[in-house]
């Protein structure tokens, strides 16, 4: 299954953007700053049959995004990237 990295993703547009390719078969990488804001989403999405999961990282810290799109790739077979 191939997963998508939502950077920023919040309660708005990254939500949505997250159903939408959650609805067409994708798995979810929530990305934020806030580990408890996504893992929150992370549940929403979950209850809605969609496999999600959350990683908190500074989007203007490079090393954190590395790192946080690092963890996203070992646990997902394939990473899309919205920014």
């Amino acid at each position: 299954m191939t997963t998508i990295a939502i950077l920023g993703a919040g309660p708005g547009l990254g939500a949505a953007v997250a159903r939408r390719f959650g609805g067409e078969g994708f798995s979810v990488a929530l990305i934020s700053r806030t580990q408890e804001h996504v893992d929150a989403l992370a549940q929403q999405l979950a209850a809605d049959g969609i496999t999600a999961r959350g990683y908190a990282a500074n989007l203007r810290d490079p090393d954190a995004l590395r790192a946080a799109n690092s963890a996203g790739g070992r646990s997902c077979s394939s990473t899309a990237a919205v920014p």
